[in-house]
């Protein structure tokens, strides 16, 4: 599959450019919704927010019950750096839909987990991440939730697990052959709350 080979490859263009010719050709509106779920996910790499939950928005009026797109839209509005994309209250009930929705969907879990640390929901944020990295396979969103771990642990005082998390977070990142900028945004963010750097 052409664009899966893409995005592996980190090839987020060229994915865009595949995703934009498979909406425009697609016929059936759940695999619409699924290009546009992809297409969204590569914007977001791209740092092209507006784009992202544009199409976030449009994969979720096509997959309505679907719990990947609700915990995608609400990663983009928790995380995304510039103010004008977030929106936390959004944000948490999307997250909280997609657990619902999918229990066992370690991804749905880490969301949930990571925008309730945004939310300032710190031993929330600690329970959410603490039963996604029991079963979380992707080491991008791993390193991610150990980063978010740390600093929510360290908001409840628990400083030798904030300590150990962000070892731990950097030893895997560490071994990671591609790192993406927003697992270096966390760890900076980390860093400097748990070691003040």
């Amino acid at each position: 599959y052409i664009t899966s080979a893409r995005a592996e490859r980190g090839d987020d263009v060229g994915t865009i450019e595949a995703f934009e010719k498979a909406i425009r050709v697609e016929e059936d509106e759940v695999s619409i919704g699924w290009c546009f779920h992809d297409l969204g996910m590569a914007h977001y790499r791209l740092a092209e927010y507006a784009k992202a939950v544009d199409c976030l928005e449009s994969s979720l009026s096509r997959l309505p019950g679907e719990a990947i797109p609700m915990s995608s839209l609400a990663w983009i509005l928790a995380n995304a750096p510039n103010p004008a994309h977030n929106n936390l209250e959004r944000a948490l009930q999307l997250a909280g839909q997609s657990v619902e929705l999918s229990p066992e969907e370690a991804e749905c879990q880490l969301t949930l987990g990571v925008v309730s640390f945004r939310n300032e929901s710190y031993r929330d944020a600690c329970e959410r991440l603490n039963n996604a990295m029991l079963s979380l396979e992707d080491p991008q969103q791993q390193v991610k939730g150990m980063w978010i771990l740390a600093m929510s642990n360290w908001k409840i005082d628990d400083r030798v697990n904030a300590t150990t998390w962000l070892q731990r977070a950097g030893e895997l990142m560490s071994t990671l052959t591609r790192i993406d900028g927003e697992s270096n945004r966390f760890r900076k963010e980390a860093e400097e709350m748990v070691q003040g750097l």
